[in-house]
């Protein structure tokens, strides 16, 4: 067991007490893309929750041309531990997590409806996706897009 938690620190954190440098950090952002050529870039903001005053929101983006509006995760708080590294492997999948179960199922559906999709993109990863992450992507019908 000893082994499994250690590899799975050396996996997420490189070796032991050495934190993710800036340029190896996990980006997870939540995306609102529209499918069609209408999309009201204000509509679909609020409905997905974005906003520059949230403190778990980082950056925010809104390309009109491409259709796409959304907003990246902040980290979070470091994880503590090797049950919360083992369950987490990085802290902004708590944090999207979280997020995620605040909304109730449902919440994304007025934008497929009419005619875009919302996906949670994950950049810079290499490894498992936290199952709780899985059970809310899946539950809200959100796309999953994971990209080294």
């Amino acid at each position: 067991m000893a082994s499994h938690l250690s590899s799975i620190r050396d996996m997420t954190f490189g070796k032991p007490g050495k934190r993710i440098t800036e340029s190896r950090q996990v980006v997870v952002k939540l995306r609102a893309r529209a499918h069609t050529d209408d999309l009201d870039t204000a509509w679909a903001k609020t409905i997905i929750g974005m906003s520059e005053n949230n403190a778990l929101h980082g950056r925010v983006f809104e390309y009109k041309e491409e259709g796409i509006v959304g907003f990246d995760f902040r980290n979070g708080e470091p994880l503590t531990g090797p049950t919360e590294i083992e369950r987490w492997h990085t802290p902004v999948f708590r944090v999207v997590t979280e997020w995620l179960r605040e909304k109730p199922t449902g919440a994304f559906r007025p934008i497929m409806q009419a005619g875009s999709s919302v996906d949670l993109f994950i950049g810079g990863y290499n490894g498992y996706v936290p199952l709780d992450l899985l059970r809310e992507v899946v539950r809200l019908e959100l796309n999953l897009l994971v990209l080294k």
